[in-house]
């Protein structure tokens, strides 16, 4: 009530973000409104202060009392709020933010020597990142791809060979490119899909057996 123009400041980014995302049809993901935690962290403060404030001009407990229970509000709303930080961190951290080096082992692990891999679309920047450490190199052993026509000219390649996909964002490769989502769903087979705290973020292994 004091300050509207501070608390406005705090809450309009979150507002502005959630809009953003509902008018462009967007998924909502946690990492979005991390400013929520330090406004979180305020508001709790401020509001543990007001709610000892309000106690003490209640009376509700003996005079004695009050002051000790006014003081204990705000650090026991600190304690609570960092409890509830810690309980859920074995969750986060049960899986990878995002699977790159699971899935790519587990591509390794059964495919063959020569057989072609596929990153479509954003699937990239993890083969570009960890490929490297295991012999993966672009242009080599594996292609990005974000058209039919660039993986339809791997399969012509590849002499039969089966070709190794992997895909992850899949919101937003249909959002960008429908024609190559839609391709890798009609023509290859999913074989595997890998977990990821990031929204979205998993990551699936198709294959497909290329014409010889």
């Amino acid at each position: 009530r004091r300050h509207f123009f501070y608390v406005a400041a705090l809450v309009a980014p979150l507002l502005a973000t959630a809009g953003f995302l509902i008018l462009r049809n967007l998924r909502f993901s946690p990492r979005f409104f991390l400013w929520v935690l330090p406004v979180a962290w305020i508001f709790a403060v401020g509001a543990s202060a007001s709610l000892a404030a309000w106690l003490r001009a209640r009376r509700l407990f003996g005079a004695s009392a009050r002051p000790g229970i006014s003081r204990a509000l705000v650090p026991l709303a600190a304690a609570l709020l960092a409890a509830f930080s810690l309980l859920s961190l074995p969750t986060y951290y049960r899986v990878p933010k995002q699977p790159n080096r699971a899935s790519l082992s587990w591509v390794l692990s059964r495919r063959k020597p020569g057989e072609p891999i596929v990153a479509a679309y954003l699937a990239k920047w993890g083969l570009r990142f960890y490929g490297p450490r295991e012999g993966i190199f672009e242009g080599q052993a594996f292609s990005p791809v974000s058209e039919p026509a660039e993986l339809q000219k791997i399969e012509s390649e590849s002499r039969g060979r089966t070709v190794w996909l992997l895909m992850t964002f899949p919101r937003a490769l249909r959002l960008e490119y429908p024609e190559l989502d839609r391709y890798i769903h009609e023509h290859y087979r999913e074989q595997a899909r890998f977990p990821a705290t990031i929204g979205d973020g998993e990551i699936s292994v198709f294959t497909r057996e290329a014409s010889g």
